[in-house]
């Protein structure tokens, strides 16, 4: 994020100005009343944002965008200050107008997909990730959102397309290697999402979720020893990552598995649906 600058719009203290000679107060009360451009309001709003501050950055935007309205920079952030805001269909609408004045603009379709996706419009989603991926055809994550949206809308044949297209281009996406994997896991290739896990924590080894996954294809491999201690190693990653819940979460499981295998080692259940897939 762009750092904004600061606008001297910190008060002096009566003892300091009883210093000050006459004219440098006038000077600073001239400079205090000076309306901010369009362009230094989106530098606030920036500032703002790094700071986790979404309501006075959704401020700054609106006054950037209200003095400048053909300014694309301010529509984009505000476009995702919204979306982390929850407010999709106004998110959507900014990035309408950033594709009304940049028609090119790759990351713009790719934002607006990913607000789409996650509003369930999943076809017009993928014509956004299509446009984007045609504008831009050598950026990789552009490929694996897309990869997302197949997935999220059960088209793992494409999703599995867009995911080794995205290795091709970018070898080190270690969030790609572990959705390729879970795809491989769950249509009965366990070795080869074996592999792909592997990979994912070679190139990352404090990847909480490539454990998990790879601890569940163990147990599918029943390797129940292996599986188990990834899955306490994820339990121990999530929490040190502040994923308590999910820590917690992978215990259960964990927990669980111990006690059946005590009783019938031969006959591993692994549980569907865990969190697995990299967003």
């Amino acid at each position: 994020m762009n750092k904004s600058l600061n606008l001297l719009f910190t008060c002096l203290s009566l003892s300091f100005c009883a210093l000050v000679p006459p004219m440098a107060v006038q000077a600073e009360v001239s400079l205090y009343a000076v309306t901010p451009t369009a362009k230094e309001w989106l530098a606030q709003g920036e500032a703002f944002l790094d700071k986790g501050d979404l309501p006075r950055a959704l401020e700054a935007y609106d006054q950037a965008i209200a003095l400048d309205p053909n300014f694309a920079e301010a529509y984009s952030s505000r476009c995702f200050v919204k979306y982390v805001m929850g407010d999709l269909p106004s998110a959507i609408a900014d990035c309408d107008q950033v594709l009304r004045l940049k028609p090119k603009d790759a990351s713009g379709y790719a934002k607006r997909g990913i607000i789409y996706s996650e509003s369930g419009n999943f076809p017009q989603a993928l014509k956004d990730f299509d446009q984007a991926i045609l504008l831009d055809p050598q950026e990789a994550s552009l490929y694996y959102n897309r990869g997302i949206v197949y997935r999220r809308a059960g088209n793992n044949e494409k999703a599995l397309l867009d995911y080794n297209e995205t290795l091709k281009l970018d070898p080190t996406h270690f969030n790609a290697y572990n959705n390729r994997g879970n795809i491989r896991r769950q249509s009965g290739d366990a070795q080869g999402a074996l592999q792909d896990y592997n990979k994912a924590i070679e190139i990352n080894p404090t990847y909480a979720e490539a454990y998990l996954n790879r601890g569940l294809a163990f147990l599918e491999l029943k390797n129940n020893t292996a599986g188990l201690a990834d899955l306490d190693k994820a339990a121990d990653l999530l929490e040190k990552q502040g994923r308590k819940e999910d820590a917690q979460q992978v215990r259960q499981v964990k927990d669980a598995l111990e006690e059946h295998f005590k009783s019938d080692p031969e006959k591993p259940t692994v549980p569907q649906g865990a969190p697995g897939d990299s967003r």
